[in-house]
């Protein structure tokens, strides 16, 4: 465990430039050369014994002390040298040489250092630097090859939605009409109201009269008599011979007329689409026309189909119409508004035939009538998918039966089972690696996540958190890019995925693609990463690729046409980068509580180590992943790395991308000469 961190706080310190891996590989086990011939010639006593025996903790191979060893060795040989023939490893310490002188310092011994030389630098082949110390003679039996089957079936948890259908500020205008009435009338002692003219064209108002009928007295004369005035007698009556006459009286009637009262009336009549999405906001939430908050609180449920109105506006602002003849002023003569409904119209995305491979794993409610008690409005099933399989049968060689006869007819336990530690010190070289290469220059973070969300809308059938498929996320790894950009370059890693993180951080690509695109800030990835760029406008950028597979599959599955940043999730948990956190309504009527939008939040990392890394640290630390509202995709400082205990976690799914079959033969030279031509191995 302290080799771990160690490696991986000299990975964190290192420089960004890193040197080829093969030849560093290639180095390191040539230095080692010495240390391990010295152990077979000076350290006996602990090669003798079974591994589990010589380590002080137990546990084989890595409670080995050379230091300790070495002291133990001088220790023995000066055993064997009064005893040669006490212990049975003495006979591999001295039979190299002359027994007889004691076996200390042997002719075979005093030509270890030209042997050691020539191993170092491949000249002499190991089974015959062995025969000089009396081990190379002898002959291994009791091995046998076995068919094991590696690797495993990835499974994750996807979800589709039952709902009814959520409609989103439909739009629809009432607009006023006035209706005029002239109304005419007569005083009550007249009659009428009369057309006056029977004929009349003119429009409203229409002429109208009154009739009234009127009675009087008046003076008269009968025939041959005419009326005059006559001083101190008044009207007289006088014929032609002047002879007067009294005045006789009598009734007339006669019909008089006048005009009519005349008078409009105004009724406002309204043409009104809205009125259906009225009828459905519950009682007490409709807000008056030109504004969208209501007067008050609800007093009463609505129907399940519920509505808000969003939006109400004047169209047509106060003015003055002439209507039938008449002046007719209103404040408003028109109004736009946006309704947002529930409409009782049932859509699913559950009867996609993905869903026929996956198990079932339950379903419950996730919007439910804010009014109407026990009225679920839409529900999440969750299906467990198996993403991959990665399942493979493999022939290797157990020899945990094994025993060795040296040259002297001694017989030693060398039995040991498959080793199956290569996934582990490859998982810890790389942690090393990707510690110091993606330090977070602003946070000092490593192993760190991102925040990554994706939407699935309650009011369209698109569902913008599916996952890529057809492995698109698998096509994005940096030894993709960097094979159909530069004919692929040593050191590029195949476990890495940084082109899927350009928008969440620039200049982590930038360091994680020094080797293909050149390093540091000057280089030609960086001025273009210097603006806000999505996973398409970066690979655009670039020549044709895998990527146009992936890009295709989204097309396919219909997340091209969601957000950028729901398009990279998907690619992330395609490729299996992302833990997931759950979701929550991101969006809601706030008057009727109908949930719109659905956010799932995950945390990606850009290698599935980190992943592992990050996940089971926190856990070990107590710190949790947050909540799907607040994720926690944070990395680690130093010091709270130095407190995790990698050989206590579970890196399996990492170690499952280490596949020693896929090292052919014919790459052998390529892979441990360090040669610059050699494919991407990490």
């Amino acid at each position: 465990m302290r080799y771990a961190l160690a490696l991986l706080m000299a990975g964190m310190y290192a420089t960004l430039a890193q040197a080829d891996p093969m030849s560093e590989a290639r180095a390191l086990g040539q230095a080692s050369v010495g240390t391990i011939h010295s152990g077979i010639q000076y350290s006996g006593a602990q090669w003798t014994q079974p591994a589990v025996e010589s380590s002080p903790d137990g546990y084989a191979p890595y409670g080995v002390d050379p230091a300790s060893a070495a002291q133990e060795g001088f220790l023995s040989r000066a055993q064997c040298a009064d005893s040669p023939l006490s212990r049975p490893e003495c006979a591999a310490l001295n039979s190299g040489g002359d027994t007889s002188q004691s076996g200390v310092y042997s002719q075979a011994a005093q030509a270890v250092p030209d042997e050691a030389q020539k191993l170092r630098s491949g000249q002499l082949p190991l089974s015959s630097a062995l025969t000089g110390v009396g081990v190379g003679g002898g002959h291994y039996s009791a091995c046998s090859n076995q068919t094991v089957t590696s690797g495993r079936k990835y499974h994750d948890e996807q979800y589709c939605h039952n709902y009814y259908l959520r409609v989103e500020d439909q739009p629809c205008a009432k607009n006023l009409d006035v209706d005029v009435t002239w109304h005419y009338s007569c005083p009550s002692w007249s009659t009428g109201p009369i057309q006056t003219d029977p004929y009349w064209g003119g429009g409203d108002p229409v002429p109208h009269h009154c009739e009234y009928t009127n009675t009087y007295w008046e003076r008269y004369c009968e025939d041959r008599y005419s009326m005059r005035w006559a001083p101190y007698v008044g009207y007289q009556c006088f014929d032609a011979s002047n002879v007067a006459s009294p005045v006789l009286w009598r009734e007339w009637t006669y019909t008089d007329t006048f005009a009519a009262d005349t008078w409009a009336t105004e009724r406002d009549v309204w043409n009104n689409p809205c009125a259906g999405y009225d009828a459905r906001v519950p009682p007490g939430l409709l807000p008056p026309d030109g504004t969208d908050i209501p007067t008050g609180g609800a007093t009463g449920t609505g129907p399940v189909d519920k509505c808000e109105r969003t939006a109400s506006v004047c169209t047509q602002p106060r003015a003055t119409r002439w209507i039938n003849n008449h002046p007719v002023t209103r404040n408003c003569w028109a109004y736009q508004a946006k309704y947002s409904c529930l409409n009782l119209d049932p859509k699913s995305d559950c009867n996609q035939p993905r869903w026929g491979s996956c198990t079932n794993i339950g379903t419950n409610c996730v919007d439910w009538d804010q009014f109407i008690p026990n009225v679920c409005t839409a529900t999440q099933t969750r299906f467990s998918c198996m993403v991959e399989d990665t399942t493979r049968q493999q022939t290797v060689t157990n020899c945990a039966g094994q025993v060795f006869t040296d040259s002297h007819g001694v017989v030693w336990d060398t039995g040991h089972e498959p080793d199956s530690d290569l996934g582990l010190v490859a998982a810890y070289m790389e942690a090393g690696r990707e510690a110091g290469g993606y330090l977070d220059p602003n946070t000092l973070e490593i192993f760190k996540g991102y925040d990554s969300r994706c939407k699935k809308k309650l009011f369209g059938l698109v569902n913008c958190c599916n996952k890529g498929g057809s492995g698109s996320g698998s096509l994005f790894s940096n030894s993709a890019i960097a094979a159909a950009t530069t004919a692929g370059r040593a050191g590029v890693s195949t476990y890495m995925y940084d082109a899927l993180f350009v928008s969440d951080a620039p200049n982590l690509v930038i360091n994680g693609f020094a080797s293909v695109f050149g390093s540091g800030t000057s280089s030609a990835l960086a001025g273009f990463l210097a603006g806000e760029v999505s996973v398409q406008s970066f690979l655009s950028s670039l020549v044709p690729g895998p990527w146009t597979i992936a890009m295709m599959a989204l097309q396919f599955s219909g997340l091209m046409d969601c957000k950028d940043a729901d398009i990279e999730t998907a690619l992330k948990r395609d490729a299996r980068l992302c833990v997931d956190l759950g979701a929550y309504c991101s969006k809601k009527l706030p008057l009727i509580g109908t949930c719109l939008e659905r956010t799932y939040s995950h945390c990606c990392f850009n290698s599935l180590l980190a992943k592992a890394i990050n996940t089971q640290g926190k856990a070990s630390l107590g710190m949790g992943m947050g909540t799907a509202r607040n994720p926690n995709c944070g990395g680690f400082s130093a010091s709270q790395l130095q407190q995790l205990d990698l050989s206590a976690m579970d890196l399996s799914e990492f170690m499952d991308q280490v596949n020693p079959a896929t090292v052919t033969p014919s790459a052998t030279s390529c892979y441990f000469q360090g040669e610059t031509s050699c494919p991407a191995v990490h």
